[in-house]
């Protein structure tokens, strides 16, 4: 590959589904514009700004499932802009607008701070701040977020604080992820009511209420095309309208 590309090669893409290491990130590519598939790497901050800055036709990065590379700009810039709370980010890809590295189609963000029992104002102000967190959209790009709580705040938050919370602070997302937590939600508030919905079917929705809970914060927000969440055990349960 160096003989090519020292005999004038013009790459326009590179996809790396499937590959480890990061030796090629030594070498510059003329004409890349495209990266597919990119795991991140172990490289500091700098060494990847430097790679970025080799190649200034490069305008989207595709990441992989993977990815979990925090010494990157895009990684370090919107992690900046959710302090004073710490979270674990994986986005999908990542452009490059006005010179700036930004992620797009979606993010997920799992809070990793404590929350305090009952503290449903400190849920809503970590969303508000994820919120505000992210890129500029438009109408042709619709979004997917995804949120979980490493704290367990399933256990008290209710589904009317949830819808409310999200309401007040996601009301331009098209696609909506929640984490086990939502599970929780439903199944506690489910066990105390005692009732099953008609024709609830376990093998669709695995949870009561879910479909009613989608059902309810679609209503409040219209944008909303498709929900996801888990189930306490782990498992995925999917809306779409």
């Amino acid at each position: 590959m160096k003989t090519l590309l020292a005999q004038g090669l013009s790459i326009k893409s590179i996809w790396r589904d499937g590959y480890i290491g990061d030796s090629w990130m030594d070498m510059t590519y003329p004409g890349l514009t495209e990266i597919n598939g990119w795991n991140g790497n172990e490289r500091s901050l700098q060494s990847t700004i430097d790679f970025l800055l080799r190649h200034p036709l490069l305008e989207k990065i595709g990441l992989g499932s993977a990815h979990e590379c925090d010494m990157t700009p895009w990684h370090v810039a919107f992690a900046s802009k959710m302090r004073p709370y710490s979270s674990r980010l994986q986005g999908y890809s990542v452009v490059k607008i006005d010179g700036k590295w930004l992620y797009k189609d979606g993010i997920k963000v799992v809070f990793q701070d404590d929350i305090s029992y009952g503290d449903v104002e400190t849920v809503e102000t970590m969303v508000r701040t994820l919120s505000k967190a992210l890129p500029p959209r438009s109408l042709n790009s619709p979004w997917l977020v995804e949120i979980d709580f490493s704290s367990p705040v399933g256990e008290y938050l209710t589904s009317d604080d949830l819808i409310g919370i999200l309401t007040r602070n996601m009301s331009d997302i098209a696609t909506l992820g929640l984490g086990k937590f939502l599970g929780d939600i439903l199944t506690r508030e489910s066990s105390h009511r005692d009732v099953q919905e008609p024709g609830f079917a376990v093998q669709e929705h695995l949870v009561p209420a879910f479909e009613s809970f989608c059902e309810r914060l679609n209503q409040a927000l219209p944008m909303l095309e498709t929900i996801r969440g888990q189930t306490p055990q782990g498992e995925p349960m999917f809306w779409r309208i």
